[in-house]
């Protein structure tokens, strides 16, 4: 006859190494949670939101000009090198003007000769018309000492507008800076024939005290800058890429009178003192256009708000320590944080860390509270 007590002795053995063994783990794991998903949650507090439109702004002259040449010639002298920065009125070219001076020379004396001679033809006609009173002299001899002297002025007169037309050509061959800037590059020296054809011009000069900034306001801006622009009170601020956080201010000057059908946006322009040369024409630069302060708003970091497509989403820790999932309109962002127009109010509590895994309704286990965002922040 067999028998099974040995195993079942065993087997009762085995169970109580088992449970002794749970037991021992037990007593070195972390504390339960509760059950639920633990989470930190801020309570949420309104700030000021500044309104501030950023983008992405091209720098440009304030004004260019390309320096042309009005007359044919040989370059006598360049009295400038490339990259100079020049004032309105400087010399900049001198075209050999030999042949245009001789023609002045020319019409000048031919000027003076006509002049004695229209002198001489007027003391005749004096002559004349005293010996006519007298009746020594006939009518028709006045006549025709009148018409010798009125031909003979005439005379000057055409010559004095022939010196007028080549003493302005003679101005031509002087070239001055119309504008003042910075001038460009020019492969010009003395020797080179210039024409009036060129298509490049002479040289190139960029007026960069001031310069401009041309950036768009996005469509949802518009309203709020036409309106501040309208006001003279808003201010743009430039800060260029790769300059270690340089900045500049200015004022806005220049909105387009229509919106590009293209993406909906403003065409926009600051304009800035530029002192300092530091905005050189063609870079880019940060572009932030400052349009006064807005009412508080509830201001959260940027973990605490999520997207489903293209909605943005927050949870709430509702009573009983509940994930509530709640709808929020954004109004603007800036230094890490989200300004909200509508979905959450003061005081309630938002979770901000421990979002991954949670959904709506689940329990929460709460961590400890970070402090509130103190700082006023702005939007864009």
């Amino acid at each position: 006859m067999i028998s099974f007590a040995p195993k079942a002795s065993w087997l009762f053995s085995a169970a109580l190494l088992l449970l002794a063994a749970t037991a021992c783990s037990d007593s070195g794991a972390a504390p339960k949670t509760g059950g639920g998903i633990a989470v930190t949650v801020m309570t949420a507090a309104a700030a000021p939101m500044a309104h501030r439109v950023t983008a992405t702004g091209t720098i440009e002259p304030s004004a260019t000009v390309v320096v042309r040449t009005q007359v044919d010639g040989q370059l006598k002298a360049v009295l400038f090198k490339e990259g100079d920065a020049v004032t309105a009125g400087q010399a900049l070219f001198q075209i050999d003007d030999s042949t245009i001076r001789a023609q002045v020379a020319a019409a000048t004396a031919t000027r003076d000769r006509d002049a004695a001679t229209a002198k001489q033809l007027q003391a005749e006609l004096e002559r004349i018309r005293t010996l006519t009173q007298k009746g020594y002299e006939s009518k028709s001899a006045l006549d025709q000492a009148q018409a010798a002297a009125d031909a003979a002025a005439e005379a000057v007169r055409a010559d004095e507008a022939q010196i007028g037309v080549l003493t302005t050509q003679l101005a031509h061959y002087a070239i001055a800076a119309p504008i003042a800037g910075r001038t460009g590059e020019t492969t010009l020296q003395p020797g080179a024939t210039v024409s009036t054809g060129d298509a490049n011009g002479l040289v190139t000069i960029d007026s960069i005290k001031p310069v401009r900034v041309r950036f768009s306001i996005p469509a949802g801006d518009i309203a709020d800058t036409r309106a501040h622009f309208a006001a003279g009170d808003a201010t743009v601020t430039a800060v260029i890429h790769g300059g270690a956080g340089a900045s500049a201010s200015g004022k806005l000057v220049f909105l387009d009178n229509a919106v590009d059908a293209g993406n909906g946006q403003l065409l926009a322009k600051g304009e800035f003192a530029n002192a300092d040369e530091a905005l050189v024409p063609g870079a880019l630069v940060d572009v932030t256009l400052d349009l006064g302060v807005a009412a508080n708003l509830v201001a959260l970091p940027e973990s605490a708000v999520q997207l489903s497509g293209d909605k943005p989403f927050v949870f709430i820790a509702a009573e009983g320590d509940v994930a509530a999932r709640r709808a929020v309109e954004i109004a603007g962002r800036l230094d890490g944080r989200i300004f909200l127009k509508s979905g959450v109010n003061p005081g309630e509590r938002v979770v901000v860390d421990g979002l991954v895994k949670l959904t709506d309704g689940a329990k929460l286990e709460i961590k400890d509270t970070p402090p509130e965002p103190a700082k006023a922040g702005g939007a864009s």
